[in-house]
């Protein structure tokens, strides 16, 4: 009897020891599983950067392009006039960027593409971890399945590969060089990162951990953006959208858990008050956004963004055809953009029913209309298309992408397991391929010659890229080239100034000084070549030995550019052979005032004694 006794009562002593290992093991599931996403996406966001950095990796080469000459006139960190300049900025946090970067370095474009592309790489990561939060999100991802080894099963599981897939494909796709590598518009990629950041800020205080301190964050990211570029107008709206969407079950649950954050926010809109956008956007005197642009009303400028969204998807989906500046005509009437409105209204209906439906999926679309709203409604901007508008509003087309196509595959493959080896390898495919493709459109950002050469192929009577394609042949010396675009410019936009001045410097620059007047002349009647355009016409008339006509162009170019080094100098050799010696001497030591290492104004002064 007491052998069996003996046995029952070590099982019956044990049993407490087993379930205590077993439930202790249970426990430690979550732990383990979060301990497994959490190295999975720290490998993901490491093959990221390298992938993108490899994409970019020629980006460094590209030359100032376009607008970057505007950097030319911004002051640098220290110099005086930096913070008048900044405080009446629409976009004072870029400019501020853009100082410290000419402190570094001046003018060498090396240190802007770095800055760029540390952007654009901050971007991608925040885009991760907005699609990563989401795919958990109460409304999206459900209960996950405990498996072997501490990992869930189940689409929680899945939430770090499909997230890699989207912000690679987002990341490495070629429309995103326009905000990379063309200097100028970090605006759009640091606008776009910050409101990523004001979206990863939502998600992370609706996750409850830290709510306070995230829904600061996000406010501060909400501003920045707002200093950034004012298309980040639509981000306090997007964020609620958002936070209805995939963190609360209802608008009630939304406003009663988070109305501090969203006030936040909304507050944020004064940033745009403070900075002027608003003026300007309700000026009537002109300017190149607003309701005074004259290019196009209100109602021209809403027909003709149905075709250009409508193109942003063509190179969206196939990237081909990638253009620096347009030269896309303003629609006069509806009948001209009928089927590219039915399309973009049929995506809207979808949009409205897949929020109706589904909040989550519907957010994707919203997302898209929403980045593009400021740019493609009814508020006129000079420039109707330019690509490095899709730079946020790709994420949503890259979303789709990914997700449907994963639909897709399990449709037709049918095993799970198997599909999601043919997604990744689609997904490898793609983002090579796309990835080749950037590096490759890098290479057109390397020489201006190249990149305005295959814009004029493409809009042969575009002014604007006939007079930089002939300033890109004068910086090569090739003067004839020159010449001959800038007289095609002329041809095509008669008021162009600035290529009547720059035909008039290239003649000068041939010798063909009497030619050169008649352009000169006419360009001189505009504010902004004036300087340029008197202190050319002063050189040619001071060559003819008109000495009183040279000094008296000299000295209107020097009396509206007051720090003009160069009309200094032309007018100190003008009253030298003058024989003014003494007025001569005042302005070559002006020049060495505003260029201290002039050697020659150094030596006009020791000849001038």
């Amino acid at each position: 009897m007491q052998g069996p006794l003996a046995r029952t009562g070590v099982r019956g002593s044990d049993r407490p020891v087993r379930w205590a290992i077993v439930s202790e093991t249970i426990s430690q599931i979550p732990q383990e599983a979060e301990r497994c996403k959490a190295r999975g996406s720290r490998w993901a966001a490491l093959l990221l950067v390298l992938a993108v950095a490899a994409a970019y990796a020629n980006s460094f080469d590209g030359v100032m392009l376009l607008d970057d000459r505007y950097i030319e006139k911004t002051p640098a960190l220290g110099e005086p006039g930096l913070w008048t300049e900044i405080r009446r900025s629409s976009r004072p946090l870029v400019d501020l960027s853009f100082a410290i970067n000419k402190a570094i370095g001046g003018l060498e474009p090396f240190g802007y593409h770095v800055f760029n592309l540390l952007v654009h790489l901050a971007a991608t990561l925040a885009l991760f971890g907005v699609v990563r939060r989401s795919l958990v999100a109460p409304e999206v991802s459900g209960e996950g399945i405990p498996a072997e080894g501490g990992c869930e099963r189940g689409f929680s599981h899945q939430q770090t590969a499909i997230a890699f897939a989207i912000a690679v494909l987002w990341a490495m796709h070629p429309l995103q060089t326009q905000s990379v590598t063309y200097i100028s518009q970090r605006a759009e990629s640091m606008m776009g990162l910050f409101y990523l950041l004001t979206l990863y800020g939502v998600a992370r205080a609706a996750g409850g951990q830290a709510a306070h301190a995230w829904s600061i964050a996000a406010v501060v990211a909400c501003a920045m953006g707002m200093l950034s570029k004012p298309v980040m107008v639509t981000a306090p709206v997007m964020a609620v959208l958002y936070d209805r969407a995939f963190w609360a079950e209802s608008w009630r649950q939304v406003f009663r858990r988070r109305w501090r954050l969203h006030v936040g926010l909304a507050a944020t809109w004064m940033v745009l008050v403070l900075t002027g956008v608003v003026r300007g956007l309700a000026s009537t005197n002109g300017g190149e956004v607003g309701f005074g642009v004259a290019t196009a009303t209100p109602l021209q400028y809403l027909f003709t963004q149905f075709e250009v969204i409508r193109h942003y998807l063509r190179l969206a989906m196939w990237p081909s055809g990638l253009c620096l500046d347009h030269q896309w005509p303003v629609a006069q009437t509806f009948a001209e953009v009928a089927g590219a409105s039915m399309f973009v209204m049929a995506l809207v209906v979808l949009t409205v029913i897949a929020c109706i439906r589904r909040p989550a999926d519907g957010f994707v679309g919203v997302l898209f209309f929403g980045v593009l709203l400021p740019t493609s409604s009814f508020v006129p901007i000079k420039d109707v298309i330019f690509e490095h508008r899709m730079y946020l509003s790709l994420a949503s087309v890259a979303a789709v992408a990914v997700l449907g196509g994963g639909w897709l595959v399990r449709r037709i493959v049918g095993d799970a397991a198997r599909s999601r080896q043919i997604g990744a390898a689609i997904v490898i495919v793609v983002a090579l391929a796309l990835g080749v493709r950037t590096h490759l459109r890098n290479r057109d950002y390397a020489s201006a010659g190249r990149m305005w050469a295959g814009i004029v192929a493409r809009y042969p009577q575009s002014a604007r890229a006939l007079n930089n394609l002939g300033a890109a042949y004068l910086d090569d010396g090739k003067l004839e080239e020159a010449e001959r675009h800038y007289r095609r410019a002329v041809a095509a936009a008669p008021t162009m100034y600035e290529a009547r001045y720059n035909l008039g410097h290239v003649l000068m620059l041939l010798g063909r000084g009497d030619e050169a007047i008649e352009h000169l002349s006419i360009a001189a009647t505009n504010a902004e070549v004036y300087p340029n355009a008197m202190l050319d016409l002063g050189t040619i008339f001071a060559s003819k030995g008109r000495l009183d006509s040279a000094i008296s162009c000299f000295h209107e170019a020097i009396r509206a550019q007051p720090e003009n080094a160069d009309a200094h100098f032309n007018m100190g050799l003008a009253l030298k052979a003058r024989g003014d010696l003494a007025a001569a001497r005042r302005e070559f030591e002006a020049v060495l005032r505003i260029r201290p290492g002039d050697e020659e104004a150094r030596r006009q002064i020791a000849n001038s004694e």
